[in-house]
């Protein structure tokens, strides 16, 4: 199976959710209220599903999130699907951005075949990893985790580099997910 293949099936969105509601499980059972320590209400909200696949479901494209009964503060959990509040997987984000490399005319077709995503999306998530994620707190801390080689690679392909070496594309990307579900938390509220 290529990632090609694990973007375009919904399962693998299906598996990410269920990931996403064992963290908001923990966020449930052992947090209380950042402001109040008052108790977490269950809070969930839909996302569009942007680049998921059009067989996803509509309770894949649910964000696990937590409001305190007593202030109405919100406390979203980290997600494996999301990623820097956007509506967009971020997994999806970070491969796609990988994925247009090389012929950029014919990788462009599949993408968007396959996940009906739309050349200018797929440009604009180019320019989010040169211009915002590589300037983020989150990637000045984390990139001296991941092993260069001394190559000077755009961020998703030292990523994916990183997490596929010797990992199926479903082990690779399930990897990736977990590495940055924190960027979220790293974010300035």
């Amino acid at each position: 199976m290529t990632y090609y293949d694990l973007l375009a099936h919904p399962s693998f969105y299906q598996m990410l959710a269920v990931f996403d509601g064992d963290i908001a499980y923990l966020v449930h059972s052992t947090e209380c209220c950042s402001l109040c320590c008052g108790k977490l209400d269950r809070a969930n909200y839909p996302r569009s599903g942007h680049g998921m696949p059009k067989g996803a479901s509509d309770d894949v494209k649910l964000r696990f999130s937590f409001c305190c009964r007593a202030c109405r503060k919100r406390r979203t959990p980290d997600s494996l699907r999301f990623t820097d509040g956007r509506p967009s997987p971020g997994v999806v984000v970070t491969l796609l951005a990988v994925l247009q490399h090389g012929d950029a005319a014919e990788r462009a077709a599949v993408l968007r075949k396959a996940l009906g995503i739309d050349i200018r999306t797929l440009g604009r998530w180019r320019q989010w990893w040169r211009e915002h994620f590589a300037g983020s707190p989150f990637w000045r801390g984390a990139r001296g985790l991941l092993p260069t080689g001394g190559v000077d690679m755009p961020i998703p392909a030292l990523l994916i580099d990183a997490f596929g070496a010797g990992r199926t594309p479903l082990d690779a990307l399930v990897a990736l997910a977990r590495f940055l579900a924190p960027w979220r938390r790293s974010r300035p509220d």
